[in-house]
């Protein structure tokens, strides 16, 4: 992407050549459910794949919970389906090791 600055009577000291980093908002999404990228797990052994978290049940037991997601980014993906405001879910440090104690 090239982004040109009109920076006409303005002195940002800016030079030619210099970079910047820029956040550039495509969406901004208000009132949906979303989780950790880390928490999201994918059963590649059904056919068709499951995409699951594993959440904590009213006794603090895990079970695995099929999810719909949405739109993601590099920290979080909304939850379309699977999950409500409130749930708990597990962050694993790696597939098929013990719950880490993050929620």
């Amino acid at each position: 992407m090239t982004l040109s600055l009109d920076t006409t009577g303005s002195d940002l000291g800016l030079l030619s050549g210099m970079t910047a980093y820029a956040a550039i908002e495509t969406r901004r999404l208000e009132e949906v459910v979303v989780v950790p990228n880390q928490a999201i797990q994918i059963d590649r052994s059904s056919k068709p794949s499951v995409t699951y978290v594993e959440k904590l049940d009213g006794d603090g037991n895990p079970i695995r919970t099929e999810i719909e997601l949405g739109l993601r980014n590099g920290e979080v993906t909304e939850v379309l389906a699977g999950l409500a405001e409130g749930d708990e879910v597990i962050i694993r440090s790696k597939p098929g090791s013990g719950p880490t104690p993050n929620l």
